[in-house]
């Protein structure tokens, strides 16, 4: 677009650029030659748009936000030295990535953030944890920039630690070389997935430790022994639960 907010048509068939140096003495037989502008090669027999048109966000967004933040989606301009670049053909699209399933974001007002023209800024309310990636098209006349997006991605977080709920009570004492049966256990997270984890540990009084497993420990040694239960989600936030069992001989 022009300065005035006209929108640019292309240059006609013939471009003209002039220079002019200050404070710079050129001898004789020294050429000046242009290369590039804004992407596009040149040659003395340059015919062709081969550069993708460049698009500049005015703003930038990256990092770790919590869910329930609202973000501010910035508008973004777009430019292209021998084609114009069709309106529809300039976008910003907002999709967050859940469980492996993209989904379109939707603004403040409900509006679906797809393919929409960035020349507005839009509200968003991170409503949902996962990765959301703000993408900015721009695809000139020659069908040029369609492979060349301008993207942003930010990880969205929930900040609940996972819950912890024993299935019965933990042993307060128990007897060296003699099987002591402990609860088992189930785990609440804030989203199911894969990454999450969780499982439970015995720690002796001489600090080794042992993952626990068929839901029993025989300690080895008098004293007391910690029983650690212990659960991770997939954005890393932990909750541990600790037991002391005193162990005699």
């Amino acid at each position: 677009t022009y300065e005035n907010g006209e929108q640019f048509g292309g240059f006609s068939d013939t471009v003209y650029v002039s220079f002019s140096l200050n404070g710079t003495t050129m001898s004789d037989g020294m050429n000046l030659r242009l290369y590039s502008i804004n992407g596009q090669n040149f040659s003395m027999d340059t015919t062709s748009d081969t550069g993708a048109p460049y698009i500049t966000v005015n703003g930038e967004l990256n990092g770790l936000f919590d869910v329930g933040e609202t973000i501010t989606i910035p508008t973004a301009t777009a430019s292209d030295v021998f084609s114009s670049i069709p309106q529809d053909k300039f976008t910003v699209t907002v999709v967050v990535e859940n469980n492996e399933v993209e989904t379109v974001v939707k603004d403040v007002n409900q509006l679906e953030l797809n393919g929409v023209t960035p020349s507005v800024e839009y509200l968003v309310k991170l409503e949902v944890a996962g990765t959301y990636r703000i993408r900015y098209v721009a695809v000139d006349s020659n069908g040029a920039g369609a492979n060349n997006p301008v993207e942003f991605i930010l990880t969205v977080t929930e900040q609940v630690k996972p819950v912890i709920k024993l299935k019965g009570n933990v042993p307060k004492s128990g007897t060296v070389d003699k099987e002591i049966s402990i609860p088992n256990y189930s785990v609440e997270f804030v989203e199911e997935s894969a990454s999450n984890l969780s499982y439970v540990v015995a720690i002796s009084p001489s600090y080794d430790m042992e993952v626990v497993e068929n839901d029993k420990i025989k300690p080895t040694q008098s004293g007391t022994y910690t029983l650690r239960y212990f659960a991770i989600d997939l954005y890393g936030n932990i909750q541990m639960l600790d037991y002391d069992i005193v162990v005699y001989k």
